[in-house]
């Protein structure tokens, strides 16, 4: 086995597989460290490193799917294709604790040898890196969801059950209870749900959330809520679960060469790069959405920048992304707040609701459509919640990636009924908002001409 490598990459999960294929392609030297006990605890998935990395698939799920038959599947197709298919490619893949060690090089230790490349690149999930002595509070009447994902028996819950947090995992859960029936109260510590969202796409989601009759609770803490344990049996009534882990020690001795971590997340650059020149990370580490098109982006800008040098910047701005909160969230580019903060000109906000009818039942839902513009009508960002969308965010990428202005839009032609109408919409709140600002101009004007004449 080599010891000196371009590129070693420390984790399981299917981003640290993609970065290690993705990095073959320039013909490097790519190491592979998974923790060998990675694939351990077979009978309990709830502790399971490896499983952990798909709850949120699990979460969206049908209910008939079983999540053990799933992800034995998953497994057999890493074992089976994954794996052999990163070892054709000539990367050793090694499984083995290990741990960075400073002397006059860096060198990663493992059990049996002593490695040392160009760059590291941390892949693995937060749950992998800080599983180290990690302790949970059995007395604090929490489930975390990973040990809720694997109660054997989901329709013997309570009927009345308290969600804390205010994450995507968060939304995924109460929709699984919710198509149980269930009572869900939603706890959650930020002033308002899915924090890194546009306000008013969060606010549309809370709307839709209590019209299912889900409670919400915003920026509160989770002590207000906790077991009053003058009430007999409360535990049998109701049941706590947190999307929160208490994380213990990280295991890689990253602290020692002075990366600093928040709560389980890795404090990067925007180029992926630690505070560790050599040592770079992306993924579930980095904190934001576990989503394909995310993690390939960040995976692809990390390992260019470990193989070569530092010169490519992430721009997350730029990479479309939906959540399946059911009805869909689609993201391009800044929020109204990010986009007021970064551009001190004046911005547009187009705002436009939208009643579609469904493909299934031929009923109306309201789709909400939010857009940022700047003084020349450039797009800087699009927000949506709700159906018939696909075709709309798709358009909206390819304007701004070609750096085209809205108007382009309207010259695009769409194969969906929902898309010309969603269409429709926009162009009219666009002229609105183009005549209302006209408006303020010739209004000024008028003042102007009013005072100089007297």
């Amino acid at each position: 086995m080599k010891n000196n490598y371009d590129l070693v990459i420390i984790g399981g999960t299917k981003h640290a597989f993609f970065s290690a294929e993705y990095a073959t392609k320039w013909g490097a030297r790519v190491g592979l460290i998974i923790d060998d006990d990675y694939y351990s605890n077979q009978h309990d998935e709830s502790n399971n490193l490896w499983s952990i990395e798909y709850k949120n698939d699990l979460l969206i799920l049908d209910n008939d799917i079983n999540y053990h038959e799933f992800l034995r599947e998953k497994k057999k197709v890493i074992e089976d294709q994954y794996l052999s298919q990163l070892e054709l490619l000539g990367i050793d893949i090694i499984f083995s604790k290990c741990q960075f060690v400073q002397n006059k090089s860096l060198t990663l230790l493992t059990n049996r040898d002593s490695l040392k490349s160009f760059s590291y690149l941390l892949a693995m999930t937060s749950e992998q890196l800080f599983s180290k002595n990690k302790k949970l509070n059995k007395n604090d009447g929490y489930l975390t969801v990973n040990e809720l994902l694997f109660q054997k028996k989901w329709d013997d819950l309570p009927e009345e059950l308290t969600i804390f947090g205010d994450d995507i995992t968060a939304i995924y859960l109460i929709n699984k209870l919710y198509q149980r029936k269930k009572k869900i109260s939603l706890v959650s510590p930020s002033q308002q749900i899915l924090p890194s969202e546009d306000e008013d796409i969060s606010y549309q989601l809370q709307l839709f959330l209590e019209s299912k009759g889900i409670k919400i609770y915003l920026n509160s803490k989770s002590n207000a809520f906790g077991i009053d344990r003058r009430k007999e049996n409360d535990n049998m009534k109701t049941l706590r679960v947190t999307t929160k882990n208490l994380w213990g020690e990280e295991t890689l001795e990253l602290t020692k060469l002075g990366i600093k971590n928040n709560e389980g997340k890795i404090e990067v650059n925007s180029k992926l790069q630690t505070r560790h020149q050599q040592i770079y990370a992306c993924g579930d580490l980095l904190g934001g959405y576990y989503l394909d098109s995310l993690i390939k982006y960040e995976a692809k800008i990390a390992v260019n920048n470990g193989l070569f040098f530092p010169y490519q910047k992430i721009k997350y701005n730029e990479i479309p992304y939906t959540l399946n909160t059911n009805p869909s969230i689609h993201r391009l580019g800044y929020t109204e707040k990010q986009a007021r903060f970064l551009l001190s000109e004046r911005i547009k906000v187009l705002k436009v609701f939208c009643l579609l009818k469904t493909l299934t039942n031929w009923d109306q839902d309201v789709t909400f459509i939010k857009i940022i513009l700047d003084k020349n009508n450039y797009i800087l960002g699009f927000h949506s919640f709700g159906f018939g969308v696909e075709e709309v965010i798709t358009a909206i990428t390819f304007i701004k990636k070609k750096n085209l202005s809205l108007s382009y839009l309207f010259k695009i032609s769409f194969s969906n009924n929902n898309s010309y109408k969603l269409i429709e919409e926009i162009d009219k709140c666009w002229k609105k908002e183009n005549q209302r600002q006209h408006q303020i101009i010739l209004d000024l004007a008028e003042t102007f001409f009013i005072w100089k004449r007297s």
